[in-house]
């Protein structure tokens, strides 16, 4: 089974955890992290 993206970033969202994607490179943190607490993957 696949879940789509937005499917997932829905999911998160609702544990307070928010992902975006530009290029290739994913940043996960959390509702209102600052920069610090981002992550960064390709993954």
């Amino acid at each position: 089974m696949s879940t789509s993206y937005k499917a997932v970033q829905e999911m998160l969202r609702e544990i307070g955890i928010v992902i975006s994607k530009r290029g290739d490179t994913h940043r996960i943190n959390f509702f209102g992290g600052l920069e610090e607490t981002a992550c960064y993957t390709t993954s």
